[in-house]
């Protein structure tokens, strides 16, 4: 006799409540990344709309190269109001399913406690943008000082026209951090049925425009950038030294800064030395310094390695990551993140050393984010071997440039140039799939494997054979070279989206070898 089971009216309601709880949160998730690139795209809009209109003023003629960015980062913020419409509504729909669920479960009085959670994912963006948007002060206040810097020491129209869109961008950028906190206080207060949420107008007052020197009139020749003469009497007869080669290339004296901290046992923050070009990071222990949980950075909480959507990573080889900084251990050594060899199952195997890896993801349309990442992250992205390998190899890089600039050697561009793993040994696959799981339990042959064969590329007239030794790196760079070459582009001055572009035709290259096995 066959037995049917029929699913009893409180087991249906039961499960169709679990069921509108993870659509609600899939729709939240979504919600919240796309709003976060919203303002991004916005901010990054009125930006080049600014400078665009300040190059213009100063000099009679639109900049070409930024109006293209501009109208393309026009087209980027209405293509995004579109989604986030779509996703508002969606959002509100599954609020609407969950609160229906939840009341055919036997749920009463589902009004207050739905919107508290609104207005805490509503909080949630806000808090977000906020930390968004003092990370940006931050930069553009590096970036303003480096400009005036080198304008005190070449003083030509064009710098002065740069050093005026930093000091206008500063200014708009910290009225925009007022604006949110105002958005902030608002919400909490709803939240709390009236009562007043204090946030402290103090809070970014220690950054303003005249605090370091920076940000004064480009006209009054920056005299408050003699802060370095002022530290030791030159000799004019003196032609060379370490202070005398930075203060010549524009630099300003070395400055201790704190780059973000993060809760733990034991809670550690990063801090960094040096200017961009040629920064010095370490992770050190929070005890040892003044760590402001209300200004400084969180760097857990805007990790794009760790968001997923739908249960697949959001950020991967497609985002061309690019590793800009390892936080090292106090101690300053280098060798204390070189790769740990695997051991045979049974024996003993050390752990990695503990670091945080600053990484530059692509977003499209010549924007991009910076964060702070695990190893892990690095990991997922490159595989456990190449990972560690790019981690150590990046470090050395920081390490040398910092020590270059130390010495009066390096000269400071106001950039951040990007540490890239230079070994041949280093396989960086470019396949867009970041839904493997990084096994790090199964050891990783590096350099010639049977699956990861080197793309042949047929030689043509003038060239050197192939060594056997070659790896897909050296393959990858003369299939650019044959690239930029046909597309008549300068292979030193790619732009993003060249880049972005090249990746792609690179990929299929070696998936064409792959199915040829």
């Amino acid at each position: 006799m066959e037995v049917t089971s029929r699913t009893t009216l409180p087991e249906q309601n039961a499960n169709d409540e679990r069921v509108a709880k993870d659509e609600l949160a899939i729709a939240k998730a979504n919600r919240v990344v796309v709003r976060n690139e919203a303002e991004k795209r916005k901010r990054l809009y009125a930006v080049l709309k600014d400078e665009v209109a300040e190059f213009k003023k100063e000099t009679g003629n639109e900049p070409t190269n930024i109006a293209k960015q501009r109208d393309a980062a026009k087209k980027a913020v209405k293509e995004i109001k579109t989604d986030l419409n779509e996703l508002e509504e969606l959002y509100s729909t599954a609020v609407e399913n969950y609160k229906r669920a939840r009341e055919n479960n036997g749920a009463d009085d589902l009004a207050v406690e739905l919107q508290e959670e609104q207005l805490q994912d509503n909080l949630d963006i806000a808090e977000s943008n906020l930390t968004a948007l003092r990370e940006y002060l931050a930069e553009t206040k590096t970036v303003h000082g480096n400009l005036a810097a080198r304008y005190k020491e070449e003083k030509t129209p064009e710098l002065k026209t740069e050093v005026k869109i930093q000091k206008k961008r500063f200014e708009l950028t910290k009225e925009d951090i007022e604006k949110a906190k105002d958005e902030i206080r608002d919400l909490k207060t709803k939240k709390n049925d009236g009562g007043m949420q204090e946030i402290s107008d103090d809070e970014d007052t220690d950054v303003n425009l005249d605090d370091d020197g920076l940000f004064v009139d480009e006209d009054a020749g920056y005299q408050s950038e003699k802060s370095d003469e002022d530290d030791e009497d030159v000799d004019p007869e003196d032609l060379w030294s370490p202070t005398l080669a930075r203060k010549r290339a524009g630099l300003r004296k070395d400055v201790f800064r704190i780059e973000g901290y993060r809760d733990g046992r034991p809670a550690k923050v990063i801090t960094g030395r040096g200017p961009p070009n040629a920064s010095s990071f370490r992770l050190e222990n929070e005890s040892d310094y003044a760590v402001d949980r209300k200004t400084d950075i969180d760097i857990t909480k805007n990790r794009k390695g760790d968001s997923k959507i739908n249960g697949k990573w959001e950020f991967g080889k497609n985002n061309l990551p690019v590793i800009q900084g390892v936080a090292l251990p106090p101690n300053n050594s280098v060798q204390s993140v070189k790769p740990i060899p695997k051991v045979p199952y049974g024996e003993f195997q050390r752990r990695a050393t503990p670091t945080a890896v600053r990484v530059k993801w692509y977003l499209g349309n010549n924007s991009y984010v910076k964060c702070w990442e695990t190893r892990s992250t690095i990991r997922r992205i490159w595989g456990r071997v190449q990972g560690d390998i790019a981690i150590y190899e990046a470090a050395i890089f920081q390490e040398e440039r910092y020590e270059q600039w130390q010495s009066g050697h390096r000269g400071n561009t106001g950039r951040s140039p990007s540490a890239q793993p230079a070994s041949a040994q280093v396989h960086f696959d470019i396949n867009d799939d970041d839904s493997r799981v990084d096994n790090d339990d199964k050891p990783q042959k590096v350099g010639k494997t049977k699956k990861n064969k080197e793309p042949k590329i047929k030689k043509e007239p003038g060239e050197e054979a192939q060594k056997p030794a070659e790896t897909a790196v050296n393959a990858m760079q003369i299939f650019e070279a044959r690239w930029c070459k046909r597309n008549n582009i300068d292979q030193a001055k790619m732009s993003m989206e060249d880049e972005y572009q090249f990746t792609k035709d690179w990929a299929e290259i070696l998936k064409a070898e792959a199915r040829r096995g």
